[in-house]
């Protein structure tokens, strides 16, 4: 039996679907979120933070020592408060969605699905426009998740008022760029702007990515030598938690290290595995390759994942999707443990409207001038931050081709 993920509330006057937040929220949090992509799926690489009643996120961190044992004395009771809970607070950026689209097939149908009712008594669906409905929720859910994550990676990581795009954007892509690039602050313009600070200088240490390390946009340096350099430059528990392969115990999860780097270092990573044991006698490379079996609609095909010293390399395509219309180029490489960085990214209710708690709004135009074209209505709350400092560190540059 067909059962709807999320329930739709229908305006045949209006034209209006309208999908409360609230479940949204649910379904994308539980089914999407850790689900969706095979590194987050398979490393945890980040976490989700929960938006509570009063519209902020919330980290609680639990730590403490294994110094928990004492001479037993019955008389006494003398606890040693090892144990602590700590809890940050984070005030979101708030968002939006206002887009409009010309007649397409998919939503339209969705519509006619809804239409074939009089109006009477509850909407309800046959067994084929619910999952008409569900696969459009999924979509959506996909969508919001994705471009969640482009804004928390890389939002206002560029000064839009002094970018040099290159020949082959156009003047509409360069607008969209520059009223949707500031939205809200990334991670990695967080990052950057922490290792400015002495105490937290890991976070994105200098002169690790030097401008003689590039051709162009390509990167050209020792990936395992950088791997090296970012390990001597974390904190001492970052680098015992390397050596020992280990777990970060005040990181909520049981999440082992990862290395993340940008695309250009990616491709030198796996180019420099495929040269480095061309001798037979290569014993024990430090760069090694394991193979995963990824099911697609047509069958399974391979992925390989890339480690140095048993940590895997993780691609992070989002720090420089803004790269493709610039021209230069952000770079980036950092080590951490999954679930370190945190994302919040909840839709939030709409305002001034006749229903309460709706996240998302598609409305079908009727007016003779505007036939066949919908719009599309959503806000959303987003907040990221870094879990832990002390297992971050990284180092990033901008890279200007000459």
């Amino acid at each position: 039996m067909s059962i709807l993920i999320v329930k739709p509330n229908f305006n045949k006057i209006k034209q209006q679907l309208a999908f409360p937040a609230k479940s949204l929220n649910y379904f994308i949090e539980s089914e999407i979120q850790d689900n969706f992509g095979f590194y987050q799926q398979n490393f945890g690489i980040y976490s989700y933070m929960q938006l509570t009643k009063n519209l902020k996120y919330v980290i609680h961190t639990l730590t403490g020592t294994p110094m928990l044992w004492q001479p037993l004395n019955s008389c006494s009771w003398d606890p040693t408060g090892s144990m602590t809970m700590g809890r940050r607070e984070f005030e979101p950026c708030r968002g939006k969605i206002n887009e409009s689209f010309c007649y397409d097939e998919f939503f339209d149908s969705c519509f006619e699905q809804f239409l074939t009712y009089n109006g009477r008594g509850p909407v309800q669906l046959d067994a084929n426009g619910i999952d008409l409905v569900n696969s459009m929720v999924r979509t959506l859910g996909q969508n919001a998740t994705l471009g969640a994550r482009l804004t928390l990676t890389a939002g206002q990581l560029h000064d839009v008022a002094n970018l040099s795009f290159n020949e082959e954007t156009s003047n509409d892509i360069q607008a969209l760029f520059k009223k949707t690039a500031g939205t809200c602050k990334g991670w990695v313009e967080l990052v950057r702007e922490m290792g400015e600070i002495p105490q937290y200088r890991h976070m994105n240490v200098p002169n690790l990515l030097p401008s003689t390390d590039y051709n162009g946009k390509t990167y050209t340096g020792d990936v395992i030598e950088l791997f090296d350099s970012l390990k001597d430059n974390a904190t001492n528990d970052m680098q015992s938690l390397i050596a020992e392969g280990g777990i970060a115990g005040s990181v909520d999860g049981d999440f082992m290290p990862y290395m993340g780097v940008t695309m250009d270092i990616y491709k030198a990573a796996t180019a420099q595995y495929n040269e480095q044991c061309i001798s037979v006698t290569c014993i024990n490379p430090r760069m090694t390759r394991e193979e995963f079996q990824i099911p697609t609609r047509r069958g399974t095909r391979k992925l390989y994942v890339y480690y140095i010293d048993d940590v895997p390399i993780i691609p992070f395509p989002d720090i420089t999707y803004y790269d493709r219309f610039l021209t230069g180029m952000t770079s980036m490489a950092f080590i951490t443990v999954g679930g370190n960085i945190n994302l919040g990214a909840s839709f939030a209710a709409l305002p001034d409207i006749s229903e309460s708690n709706i996240g998302i709004l598609v409305e079908r135009a009727t007016d003779v001038k505007e036939w066949g074209q919908y719009s599309f209505l959503a806000h959303s709350l987003f907040a990221t931050t870094i879990a832990d400092h002390s297992f971050f560190v990284g180092s990033q540059t901008y890279v200007e081709p000459a």
